[in-house]
């Protein structure tokens, strides 16, 4: 029912009361937004709920995943910098501008924000994404303070990366891994010529972004995956297109929950369940 309600209204947005009030860390539930008096009444209260979250499940990971780190060339910690560029790799963009305002808001120093949003299968246009715009807040005006936006969709990131408006990233965020830099074809004999083409091709396609997404020592590659158990051969992967360290071991993210966003193979998992950040070795 959530789901149809979404694509009747698809213009619900986030009160912005509700992330004026709102913590970084703070889990937002029905009874913080039934406190509203604009959406005390509202019959489909749990909906907007689930769309606050879905919505900041996306910033709350990267922060979770950020805040002990070093970053950028300089390694300065994610309170000082002053400005980050981030490439996130996933079919679904979460393009609402406040979400995004709402993570620059918690760190005072940072003055602009680079978001480019790429994947091969992109669906630009999606029952958490329609018809939203990308304004500032008053404060963010005021203070000169920016969040830039591009999209990439249907190329690889490799592609991505070779072409002329690429941008070296600070971090790059893959979520869902297994997903997203999987090899989906096996050879069968009725089709082994074309299909062990295919086959090839994608492997070098992953091998390729991959080794792109660490090809420098400064950007930080943060990965989520449904399960912990299929991690393991996901990073081998990244291990083999060039020696890399672990920044943030596997671990559970506590944001999953935010998330009703499932894996295409287990519909169980939040394709955010667990976390972890790698980086090319110096």
């Amino acid at each position: 029912m959530a789901n149809w309600y979404l694509k009747q209204r698809q213009q619900l947005e986030i009160p912005d009361n509700l992330l004026n009030e709102a913590n970084l860390n703070d889990g937002l539930d029905f009874d913080k937004v039934s406190k509203l008096a604009k959406y005390s009444s509202e019959r489909w209260l749990w909906t907007i709920v689930n769309l606050i979250n879905e919505r900041l499940a996306f910033p709350l990971t990267i922060y979770h995943a950020l805040k002990k780190l070093k970053i950028g060339e300089e390694r300065k910690c994610l309170y000082e910098i002053t400005s980050l560029t981030i490439h996130i790799v996933y079919h679904t963009p979460m393009l609402d501008s406040r979400i995004w305002e709402f993570f620059l808001h918690q760190l005072p120093n940072l003055v602009e924000m680079n978001l480019t949003f790429t994947s091969l299968n992109m669906r630009i246009t999606n029952r958490f994404t329609c018809n939203l715009q990308k304004e500032r807040c008053f404060d963010c005006k005021s203070k000169q303070r920016v969040i830039n936006y591009n999209t990439r969709h249907n190329i690889h990131y490799h592609e991505y990366f070779s072409s002329d408006d690429y941008v070296q990233p600070d971090v790059v965020a893959v979520f869902d891994i297994h997903n997203e830099l999987k090899i989906s074809c096996k050879p069968s004999p009725a089709e082994e010529s074309e299909i062990q083409t295919k086959f090839y091709n994608e492997n070098a396609n992953r091998f390729t972004s991959q080794l792109n997404m660490t090809n420098s020592k400064d950007t930080i590659v943060l990965l989520t995956n449904p399960t912990e158990e299929t991690f393991g051969p996901l990073l081998k992967s990244f291990y083999d297109a060039r020696p890399v360290e672990v920044l943030l071991p596997v671990q559970k993210n506590p944001f999953c929950v935010f998330s009703t966003l499932r894996g295409e193979f287990d519909s169980t998992y939040s394709v955010m369940d667990y976390v972890c950040a790698i980086q090319r070795k110096q």
